[in-house]
């Protein structure tokens, strides 16, 4: 029973077809002769899969004990600096010390965002 579960889940369903849709469309472009508005259709795709992977793998962690609360928050930092250490090495401008400086910025503003979301509901209430 729980198999069909799994299968009737609309995210999964949503996470394989993305999949196909990133197969077909990175298959069929040669990076070097399109335009540059369908290399940002190509991010943009890159970072949804992303997105929606990570997220997965988030929920999955859960069922091994470790629950996360703000999922989503998580995801879109870790599919945002993924997607942008990958187009830093898409043009050859990616070193140790840019990764270094981004993840600390990004470990910095997923902080700050938490801290300033929490801030937020305590002068609400």
């Amino acid at each position: 029973m729980k198999h069909r579960n799994i299968i009737r889940h609309k995210r999964l369903w949503q996470v394989c077809a993305l999949l196909v849709v990133d197969g077909v469309f990175f298959t069929s472009t040669n990076t070097a002769q399109v335009a540059p508005i369908v290399l940002m259709f190509g991010f943009i795709l890159f970072m949804t899969t992303t997105y929606e992977v990570i997220y997965g793998l988030l929920s999955v962690a859960r069922l091994y004990g470790l629950p996360i609360q703000r999922k989503k928050r998580l995801t879109l930092y870790a599919s945002a600096v993924l997607t942008i250490v990958v187009a830093l090495q898409s043009l050859g401008e990616l070193s140790l010390i840019e990764l270094l400086v981004l993840v600390v910025l990004a470990v910095l503003a997923y902080f700050y965002g938490i801290f300033a979301a929490t801030n937020k509901q305590s002068q609400e209430n």
